[in-house]
Order: C-alpha cells, then structure tokens, then sequence
C-alpha cells in the first residue's frame, strides 16, 4: 500500500512490505476475535475442524485454505455490526451471540481492521514463535531432570558437588558448554 504526503511542497511516497507484530496483536490490529476462536489463525481460513488435516496447502486459487481478504473482511465487519444493533445490551455482554454469528459466517472478523488494507501485510514475528517453543523445550526438559530417579543430596552447594551421572547435572553441564545459556544454567543453581 502506498501512501503520498506532501511536506513543504515536497513530496514523499513510502511502502510497507510488511507490518511485523505477534499474534494477539495481530488479531486486535485485524478487527478481529482472539485466538481462541473457532478460526484462530489470522492468515487464514483455518478453523478447530482443520486442525487435524494433513498435507493441505495455503494460498493458491485451488488450495484448502485461503487468506483474509481485506474486501471480505470489511463485508464481515458490516454484517457484524449490523447483527449487533439488533442485539440486547445483556446480549452483547454475553457475547456468545455475537461470536457464534462470525462462527456462522465461517470468519473471525469482527470489526474493520484499523490498519486498513495495510492488514494484508501483517505477520507474525517469528521471535516470539521462537521463544514460545525454546521455553516449551526447556520446562519439558527441566520438568524431567526434576523427575529423574537421580536423587540430589541437601548438602550439595556446588554443581560440582552433584553426582556424576545425576541427570541434573548433566541437564546443567549442557546448558552451559552446549547451549551457552550460562545466565539460565546459574539461575536454575
């Protein structure tokens, strides 16, 4: 999308190629219900009954999922908004109404993105993505060292005080000499 200004009699054009955020964002900027949904992907048509489908692909005009178009999601929002007038406040607060209605229109749009039709642009930082599935790895990981059969004895002060086949001190030599992560390895012990 390209946008003109004229500052001081000159004038400036600039575009985005994409609006970087994380998920919650995304939907928020997008107008649209939370992740939770029944169509909790902000790229997509995918619903809860798709998420067990295998092999399918995205984007083409002959492929299982389609992206929001902007268009669509403006012709959505009206709809929205016009079931909403029709609503009781104790209605509205309740929601279901509302968000059983967007279900039923096979979308998650519930108001015209803010961001206009820049919204085609957006994505999710892959960062966050990242950190979400490092901390998942490592709870998993330190979840079952704590578990382990290896018993830690109440004397132990040092990390080299630990047994040599104690599972946590392996988990801790590798977070050290492989991972490098020495700040997590000293919080831990």
């Amino acid at each position: 999308m390209r946008k003109k200004f004229v500052i001081d009699q000159i004038r400036v054009t600039f575009s985005f190629e994409l609006v970087p955020s994380d998920m919650k964002w995304l939907a928020f900027i997008s107008g649209e219900l939370p992740n939770s949904a029944k169509y909790f992907l902000s790229f997509a048509n995918v619903s809860n009954d798709d998420i067990a489908k295998v092999g399918c692909s995205y984007g083409g005009p002959s492929d299982d999922f389609q992206p929001w178009e902007y268009k669509n999601r403006v012709k959505i929002a009206n709809a929205v908004a016009k079931f909403k007038n029709k609503l009781t406040q104790k209605q509205l607060a309740a929601r279901t109404k509302v968000t059983e209605f967007i279900a039923e229109k096979k979308s998650r749009q519930e108001f015209e993105p803010i961001l206009g039709p820049l919204i085609d642009k957006g994505f999710a930082e892959p960062l966050h993505l990242a950190n979400n599935n490092w901390q998942f790895l490592f709870l998993e990981l330190f979840e079952y060292v704590l578990h382990s059969k290896t018993a830690v004895p109440y004397s132990c002060k040092e990390i080299s005080d630990l047994p040599v086949d104690c599972c946590l001190r392996k988990f801790l030599s590798c977070l050290k000499n492989e991972v490098k992560a020495n700040r997590l390895r000293n919080a831990i012990f």
